[in-house]
């Protein structure tokens, strides 16, 4: 057993048998989803939500703010020294009334002891949890009312959490983006189109997860990110905020930016569009679903009221007519009273 190894079972031991369990079921459910068994996925992934207890995980909590304006929230996997560089360009950016909350899936074992001297919450993981459900693990520990989700290798300019809180305090917003700029000059950079939307703000859904601020409220409210995906989380979250909300309730803010590299090389570029590939069929899968589920109440809900309709007593069937648009009835309850009325009549 390698060292890898040997911290990754030393960490499985370390856990409770509820979230050992919760774990194995997270990995079933990500299998499923390569498979593309999207309703074994699904229901897999809502097993793992409703047996998952954050309560339970490692933590170590350095916290010196006991009333922050914001959490920055920086969900750790495999970055090691470009962690502590990032932590520390939030830390050296002038910036107060803030916690740091790093929740670490793995494979930054080397600067774990520099973690656990920062001022910051540190959160370990059992296994990779991934980016989507790493972000609701750090909501949940989150005490302040607005959460930035930073990602693990990027470099905050100073202020950077000044100018999110001076537009989420000011504005109704549900959750903002920003702008990313690349951090190095590499042979092989792609600019993503999401990147860079311009220099004005405008409403836009959250697809730059790893610069965004989401109210605390409105994040739980919705059930954060949905822990399946594995990229367009935030794009998925922004349209479940939109249909209660308004299109207008997520935005981008050019002057809220971070820099950030893209794909580092052809390889990885490859397989992460495949891997998007994959989120986009799982996505394509929901709606069908939500879609089926709508048709289904609106079915049943017909067949309801038609039901009621028949059952009702005569003195509510009129009122029933004099307050609904019979346009509306789509079972044609109106057409079949006139037709009952004319019998009745005849019938006298």
């Amino acid at each position: 057993m390698n060292q890898e190894e040997q911290s990754i079972f030393q960490h499985i031991e370390n856990t409770s048998m509820q979230n050992i369990y919760a774990c194995n079921i997270f990995l079933q459910a990500q299998n499923a989803l390569q498979q593309k068994d999207f309703i074994l996925a699904y229901k897999l992934m809502n097993i793992y939500r409703n047996s998952i207890l954050y309560n339970d995980l490692k933590t170590v909590d350095n916290r010196t703010n006991k009333n922050p304006k914001a959490s920055v929230i920086v969900v750790a996997y495999n970055t090691q020294e470009d962690l502590i560089t990032c932590l520390q360009s939030v830390m050296d950016g002038n910036e107060k009334d803030i916690e740091i909350i790093v929740v670490d899936n793995g494979k930054n074992d080397s600067v774990v002891p520099i973690l656990l001297k920062m001022d910051i919450l540190y959160i370990k993981t059992p296994i990779n949890l991934i980016l989507s459900e790493g972000r609701n693990i750090g909501v949940h520990f989150a005490t302040a009312p607005i959460c930035i989700f930073l990602d693990d290798d990027a470099i905050a300019p100073p202020n950077f959490v000044e100018k999110i809180l001076d537009v989420l305090l000011d504005t109704n917003l549900s959750a903002i983006r920003g702008k990313i700029l690349p951090k190095t000059t590499t042979a092989f950079q792609i600019a993503e189109p999401c990147y860079d939307l311009g220099d004005i703000p405008i409403p836009s859904v959250i697809n730059t997860e790893g610069n965004s601020a989401w109210r605390t409220n409105i994040y739980k409210e919705f059930d954060g990110m949905d822990p399946l995906l594995f990229g367009h989380e935030g794009t998925e979250l922004s349209y479940r905020i939109h249909q209660k909300y308004s299109k207008d309730a997520t935005f981008y803010f050019p002057t809220i930016y971070i820099y950030h590299d893209s794909a580092h090389d052809e390889q990885k570029s490859v397989i992460k569009e495949a891997r998007h590939q994959l989120m986009r069929k799982y996505l394509n899968w929901k709606k069908e679903q939500k879609v089926k589920i709508a048709q289904t109440i609106k079915q049943n809900t017909l067949v309801n009221l038609e039901q009621r309709y028949k059952k009702a007593s005569q003195w509510r069937k009129v009122l029933s007519l004099c307050l609904l648009d019979p346009k509306r009835l789509k079972t044609n309850i109106y057409n079949k009273y006139i037709e009952n009325t004319k019998r009745n009549s005849l019938e006298k």
